[in-house]
């Protein structure tokens, strides 16, 4: 009888290693996917500020502040991350993140002007320095 007990004991133990592990890759494509967009909406804003900067007569200091309000809100954003992670743990907020960036792009793509744009990009930062 003990036999039977510790093998399936195993088995539980098994099953609970390939839920968990399952979980785990799932949250790992999150955060790759987070890390992807980070560099693809870098390089795509370079080149769309040419457009919106004539189409909104941005001044030289609102292009800059469109620029780099998403990594200036990730670099703020990531040292909260850290107090947030020991709250309420990685797994909860690796899928906030997923949830602000894709509202920061939401809030990018309504965009009607230029304050409505840079809100959206310090949310798309956020979420960026979450995950």
């Amino acid at each position: 009888m003990g036999v039977e007990n510790g093998s399936k004991n195993e088995a539980k133990e098994g099953e609970d290693d390939k839920g968990s592990n399952f979980y785990v890759y799932y949250l790992t494509c999150f955060a790759t996917i987070g890390g992807l967009l980070f560099g693809y909406d870098t390089g795509i804003i370079s080149g769309s500020m040419l457009l919106i900067g004539d189409n909104w007569n941005l001044s030289t200091i609102w292009k800059e502040l469109i620029v780099s309000g998403t990594v200036g809100a990730a670099a703020v954003f990531a040292l909260i991350a850290g107090y947030l992670t020991d709250f309420i743990g990685r797994k909860r907020v690796v899928m906030i993140a997923s949830v602000v960036f894709t509202a920061g792009a939401i809030v990018m793509g309504a965009s009607l002007n230029k304050e409505m744009l840079f809100a959206g990009r310090i949310i798309v930062g956020a979420g960026i320095g979450k995950s």
